[in-house]
């Protein structure tokens, strides 16, 4: 399946059930009712009901809500092909794609009209995906929500910039891993790169993003190696490529990370199942 619409309410949100993670698909997610905030590669963004937040693929982020407010949200998930045919020129994935990991990941009503956005995902939640018709539903009420998404994009550069703006020191050090993955990106090497001590670079991480550094670029570098296997890539060289040192260290950190082996990875297994979890957190 290339689309999943799932409509999620917790009356009694704890905060340890939300795990930070990342998935292989683009993610949707509108947020209804609930307080506290959502966490996007360290860059935190308070929630107002009518928001919706957008993921791109291997996006690190997790909902830091409130126990006392029910939490209620629509959550889509879709594939990047599902748009091929309609936008060749790839334009509905521009505010997914061009932009800083982490930042202008929020749409408020400010910028788009979030009612309009709000109408679609509510048609999607009555289809039924196991029909023709419902599938085109589905795909006709996304392509609408994800125009207007596009809309608010081509004014985003008259937008302030997210909470973690560049120059803050987690974020540069979240861009630094992101942009050198295949490098040496040991505790020592950051820590003479920012010039910080191993004990405040491991808090101040934690505290941003709501995992350890270790994870953090273990998690990315599997991502990356997923992504590059999908491109047809053997395993052996995804591996190198994405950072492993070695064949056997990657192999046994990707089945710990996914409970199967690279070479049994399947395609097609629907979407829920790319969801990549980032184990030294408690949150989701």
């Amino acid at each position: 399946m290339d689309i999943e619409f799932q409509f999620k309410y917790t009356p009694r949100p704890d905060p340890a059930d939300f795990r930070n993670h990342t998935h292989n698909a683009c993610e949707l997610l509108y947020f209804l009712d609930g307080a506290g905030s959502y966490v996007v590669e360290g860059t935190a963004y308070e929630l107002h009901p009518q928001t919706l937040m957008i993921m791109r693929p291997g996006e690190m982020h997790y909902a830091a809500v409130r126990p006392d407010h029910a939490y209620r949200r629509i959550c889509v998930n879709f594939t990047q092909a599902l748009l091929e045919a309609l936008d060749p020129a790839g334009l509905l994935l521009h505010p997914f794609q061009d932009r800083e990991l982490g930042q202008n990941n929020q749409y408020e009503e400010r910028m788009v009209d979030v009612r309009f956005i709000e109408a679609c995902l509510l048609k999607m939640d009555k289809a039924d995906p196991t029909t023709d018709y419902g599938y085109l539903l589905m795909r006709s009420n996304l392509y609408a929500a994800l125009c207007e998404v596009y809309k608010g994009y081509q004014c985003v550069e008259e937008l302030e910039l997210s909470n973690c703006a560049s120059g803050d020191l987690m974020y540069e050090v979240i861009r630094y891993i992101n942009q050198n993955l295949s490098a040496d990106l040991s505790l020592p090497i950051l820590e003479k790169r920012f010039f910080i001590s191993r004990q405040y670079l491991n808090q101040r991480f934690k505290k941003a993003t709501g995992t350890t550094v270790w994870d953090y670029i273990l998690t990315k570098r599997l991502i990356r190696a997923n992504q590059l296997m999908d491109e047809g890539e053997p395993a052996t060289a995804a591996a190198f490529a994405s950072g492993f040192s070695d064949y056997s260290s990657f192999y046994r950190a990707y089945k710990s990370k996914f409970q199967v082996s690279p070479r049994q990875r399947g395609k097609g297994a629907g979407l829920a199942s790319t969801e990549v979890v980032c184990h030294a957190a408690a949150r989701k």
